[in-house]
């Protein structure tokens, strides 16, 4: 037998549709017999079936599922970070209107710098230990289109907002964005390891710091331009994409409260970079994993200060 003729009879075998024939059949009076169209439609039919049963068999197997881990950094062996490789910052002074200022605009009335405040320890062989102060300072700038390249959702935001509207905001340089923030409160308070914090400073304007030609307007001018103006942080935080295995980080734009700046007060706000562990598990036969890292900014708390007379020019 050629091999055409065992494969056709072995198609027809597979016929489910004329149902099981050894000899004659006989229904409405007519001969029914299996053939190679019956035999090829039971087997796709077959194949079929199978190919439920194994996908249903597929999914016990394969797990899609997703797990955030948060982690602190480990305090015996401290991390840094470089403020620009975090969440994106940037501010505005307003006043009551809603009205924005560049900083040409801010200078007879305020001062507004970045600052990192790095702490070492020296630990004597006898006595306490000595904790030294080291503070950065770097300048501010008027922001740009460059300033919102870093991605989709920056983009958007300045072409739909900044550009928009007209918003003048204030960004930080590169000076500011290459210091490095390590440590926690804890590194500081508790152990005495090595720790930075990165601020953002407002002070009211001080003569004894500008040069000549750069001088401030008159304490009178300074204290009515204040009483109606506010220094307002945003920020675009981090969160992971729950839904997604491909696009797994969200960023939200955040505006946070006005801080005010009228004289006699002080304010603190103080956030908090959270370096971040997103795990994705998927096909757990196998445990293959996915891993990103980000970091989210958390307001910690603000706190407002009414100064002494007498210290009144330390307001910021």
């Amino acid at each position: 037998m050629s091999l055409v003729y065992k494969l056709g009879k072995a198609l027809k075998a597979e016929d489910a549709v004329a149902g099981p024939v050894n000899g004659s059949l006989h229904w409405a009076g007519r001969g029914v017999e299996k053939t190679h169209c019956g035999g090829f439609l039971s087997l796709v039919a077959k194949l079929y079936v199978y190919y439920i049963a194994l996908e249903a068999f597929y999914g016990m197997l394969v797990r899609k599922g997703t797990a955030i881990r948060s982690h602190e950094a480990d305090l015996e062996a401290v991390e840094s970070h470089r403020v620009g490789d975090l969440n994106t910052l940037f501010y505005a002074v307003v006043d009551h209107n809603q009205n924005m200022h560049t900083l040409a605009e801010l200078a007879p009335y305020v001062d507004v710098e970045a600052a990192l405040n790095s702490y070492t320890y020296e630990r004597p062989a006898s006595g306490e230990i000595v904790e030294t102060k080291t503070t950065t300072r770097a300048a501010l700038k008027d922001c740009e289109e460059s300033d919102f390249a870093g991605d989709r959702e920056e983009r958007e935001y300045y072409e739909t907002t900044v550009r928009r509207e007209g918003l003048k905001l204030l960004c930080l340089t590169d000076e500011a964005m290459a210091m490095k923030v390590e440590g926690t409160m804890q590194s500081k308070k508790v152990d005495s390891l090595p720790n930075s914090y990165f601020a953002v400073q407002v002070f009211r304007c001080d003569n004894s710091t500008r040069a000549a030609g750069n001088e401030c307007a008159s304490p009178a001018a300074v204290d009515e331009w204040l009483y109606a103006r506010a220094f307002r942080p945003y920020a675009f935080d981090v969160r992971p994409n729950l839904l997604s295995f491909g696009e797994v980080l969200i960023r939200d734009f955040q505006q946070y409260r006005g801080i005010k700046l009228m004289p006699g007060a002080k304010t603190d706000y103080w956030f908090r970079f959270r370096p971040n562990v997103y795990e994705r598990t998927d096909q757990a036969l196998f445990s293959p994993k996915q891993t990103s890292k980000f970091s989210s900014l958390r307001l910690v708390y603000e706190t407002e200060y009414v100064l002494p007379k007498e210290e009144e020019s330390k307001a910021g």
